[in-house]
């Protein structure tokens, strides 16, 4: 992939979304907001939850490479979801 255009903070984050997805091609698709890796380098080393929106993304979480013991969150099977999306 040709990571060239992301910075030093960047690059690690554009690499795992690619090697997530399996797409090599998906690097020109990707953009970043200015400071947006080291934001979230900070808010996961503070505890942030991560959210997921499919139970094998969340089951794909390395949870032992989390830096704070972060907690996995994916709702789909809550039983109150349901109601809050009829509200």
């Amino acid at each position: 992939a040709e990571l060239a255009r992301f910075d030093k903070e960047e690059e690690p984050v554009a690499v795992r979304m690619i090697h997530a997805a399996g797409l090599v091609e998906l690097a020109p698709s990707i953009h970043f907001s200015p400071g947006f890796a080291v934001a979230g380098r900070q808010a996961l080393a503070n505890g942030a939850a991560i959210l997921c929106d499919a139970h094998m993304v969340s089951e794909g979480v390395t949870r032992a490479r989390l830096p704070a013991d972060n907690p996995v969150i994916c709702t789909l099977r809550d039983p109150a979801v349901p109601v809050l999306a009829k509200e």
